[in-house]
């Protein structure tokens, strides 16, 4: 498996324009499988890689909580202090895992390294079984709770929250968002073809992003900028 993976990240996760995948989809693929599936199948058969036991597996895979504290802070810590951090991982990330495994099969298959994918199986129910269902209802804010949000704001968050309430941009547009991505004239934004990220290392870059970026969006920010809200500087 170590050498499909190898391949795959050869052939599909470099910069091939937009016939390639997204900067943000590569950077999270390269994540899932420095994490998860590289240590616990990269040393495996591609034959011996079965649906049962990589359902197994997702089953019980676990995150620390506590990653993002510095290393000699965890590695500090006794062994019940490690179990107790553990948790298990949220359907939704074990969906994504099982996705990208059926991913790599399938570039397997593409370059004749096999002729099976385990993940997806011959037929419909028979690969791996991983449901995406999510593990809580969604907190939806109150009118009241949204002002007294709001009322807490510095002006440029008070901008983008209102901004993106109005074009319903993403995260990345609305960070690498411009004055000239705005037509003033007809009340229209368009996306930046520039996404903001953050690299490994922690410095801010910009990524061209897919063919959704450039979209024009109609918006409704005409009374936004009037408002109180704005254009008090």
């Amino acid at each position: 498996m170590q050498d499909v993976i190898e391949h795959f990240r050869l052939k599909e996760l470099v910069d091939q324009g937009e016939n390639g995948r997204a900067w943000s989809t590569c950077d999270r693929y390269v994540s899932y499988l420095d994490r998860w599936i590289g240590p616990r199948w990269g040393k495996e058969e591609l034959t011996a890689i079965k649906a049962p036991i990589v359902e197994e597996w997702l089953k019980n895979l676990k995150f620390d909580t506590t990653w993002r504290q510095k290393n000699a802070v965890r590695l500090a810590r006794k062994a019940k202090e490690k179990e107790k951090d553990m948790r298990l991982l949220a359907p939704a990330s074990k969906a994504r895992i099982r996705d990208l495994m059926s991913v790599l099969f399938n570039h397997a298959i593409r370059w004749e390294f096999t002729d099976r994918n385990p993940i997806s199986g011959p037929n419909k129910g028979a690969g791996v079984r991983q449901s995406a269902k999510r593990q809580n209802i969604p907190d939806i804010l109150e009118v009241p709770e949204i002002q007294a949000i709001i009322a807490e704001l510095e002006l440029r968050e008070r901008v983008l929250l209102f901004l993106d309430m109005a074009t319903g941009l993403r995260r990345g547009e609305l960070a690498g968002v411009k004055w000239q991505d705005f037509d003033l004239q007809v009340w229209t934004s368009t996306s930046s073809d520039l996404l903001w990220t953050k690299s490994w290392a922690g410095a801010r870059q910009r990524h061209a992003e897919t063919d959704t970026t450039g979209r024009v969006h109609g918006t409704g920010f005409a009374g936004l900028v009037s408002s109180n809200a704005v254009s008090r500087s």
